[in-house]
């Protein structure tokens, strides 16, 4: 048991290093983007990029995690088999991608509608090249995950927001920055970043043929696993990002601009959360038996608790180093900021052990958790929005994300309690 922690722990440090670095970085993107843009036009940003988080998910979590279970090798049990998994996953990708596309074509001006200030259509076709660059990004990410290479996804992981700064810096240098050439360069830097991360992915495909009958099987083994993941996942993230969606109908962009900037500095705890779900996840997934899940419940709760810990200044300092990283003019992030953290807080406690309900099976106990909190997200924060503005959407946030961990917790302990006891099963045998 002592090794299993030792193990779970360095393979935690690394990846704890590579977040580590990677938050720092996002935190710099972060703080250029809200000195060089105009509080109107990082308003305008910010609801590009929460429109964008929505829609990659099309192509992101559900499929990628689908790719994790089937794909390692002990799940897949043959090379060629992995192979297809990733193969099926680059496909189920590409049919996303274009449905997404299409939305965003056919239909702008009812997307316009849900998603507030009718000047986001000038960012549409940069939208659009994110989620198609995301989705080939995450799927490096998610191929190096099954194979359990921590360093290789440790150095690539950061390689985005280091992208990110030099073209930022590169722009700075050469022209003010505005927020649909933002926009442009975060798209931009997915696709660089596929090409620096290496094509150790690519070369395994390509020398490894391909076979029809056990592609459509795995193809379809990979869509019954990845479609509960895939609408869990939607419906999280337009969960996270209600909040900006419905405070483009209720407030001026340089509202949104202040709430989000609070929302912008507690990423660190989203990226400690992802660090511990990558480390975690494909562990689990061999878990068949109560005490096996309730061991890896209880070093990921481990996990959690430290990290939680460690993120403590965030809460503390907070008066000290908003005004000095944001500016003056978003000192009135500070208390959003405080209220949000302990929402964040409560993720990072309980999402990681989603990975339970996968390794169960219980994908639609996920997404029906996620989509009726979504359903009742949108009147509890047009309720907040319109009575108290942003501060009142803050407190709907730390809410929603509360119920969010207990829902989640609660099945977790529920599936543990009913999953089989090895003794029993053993005793059975020899009667």
């Amino acid at each position: 048991m002592k090794e299993v922690i030792r193990g779970d722990l360095r393979h935690v440090l690394l990846m704890g290093l590579s977040t580590g670095g990677n938050a720092v970085l996002g935190f710099m993107v972060g703080i250029m983007l809200v000195r060089a843009l105009q509080p109107e036009e990082y308003g305008l940003f910010s609801a590009a990029v929460a429109v964008t988080l929505v829609a990659q998910e099309l192509v992101g979590r559900g499929i990628n995690d689908a790719m994790v279970r089937l794909g390692t090798d002990a799940a897949a049990g043959s090379p060629a088999r992995v192979a297809e998994v990733f193969r099926s996953g680059l496909v189920l990708k590409g049919i996303f991608s274009l449905l997404a596309i299409i939305v965003f074509l056919l239909v702008p001006g009812a997307t316009i509608k849900i998603f507030g200030y009718s000047r986001l259509r000038q960012s549409f076709p940069a939208l659009m090249a994110s989620i198609v660059g995301f989705g080939i990004w995450s799927f490096v990410l998610a191929w190096h995950q099954a194979r359990m290479s921590f360093g290789r996804l440790a150095l690539v992981q950061p390689v985005y927001n280091l992208l990110r700064i030099v073209c930022y810096l590169a722009v700075m240098a050469l022209f003010p920055l505005r927020w649909i050439p933002a926009v442009w360069i975060m798209a931009g830097t997915f696709f660089l970043s596929v090409l620096l991360a290496g094509g150790e992915p690519w070369r395994t495909l390509a020398r490894t043929p391909c076979d029809g009958n056990l592609f459509r099987q795995t193809f379809s083994d990979l869509w019954r696993c990845s479609g509960w993941g895939m609408l869990a996942a939607l419906a999280f993230v337009s969960l996270s990002r209600m909040d900006i969606f419905v405070l483009t109908h209720h407030a001026a962009a340089q509202k949104v601009a202040i709430y989000n900037a609070a929302w912008q500095m507690m990423t660190i705890i989203d990226l400690g959360t992802a660090t511990i779900i990558t480390v975690m996840t494909p562990k689990v997934v061999h878990c068949e038996y109560r005490d096996e899940m309730a061991q890896w419940a209880g070093r990921t709760f481990f996990l959690c608790l430290v990290t939680a810990l460690l993120s403590s200044p965030l809460l503390f300092l907070a008066q000290w180093y908003v005004p000095r990283f944001l500016g003056s003019g978003y000192s009135q992030s500070v208390p959003l900021l405080r209220i949000i953290y302990w929402g964040n807080v409560s993720a990072l406690l309980s999402f990681p052990f989603v990975g339970v309900l996968y390794a169960r099976r219980a994908y639609h106990v996920v997404a029906a958790i996620q989509v009726f909190l979504l359903a009742v997200s949108v009147p509890a924060y047009i309720l907040a929005a319109s009575r108290a503005g942003i501060v009142g959407v803050a407190w709907a946030t730390f809410g929603l994300r509360v119920a969010n961990a207990l829902f989640i917790l609660s099945c977790v302990v529920l599936l543990i309690k009913r999953a089989p006891r090895r003794r029993w099963l053993a005793a059975r045998g020899t009667t």
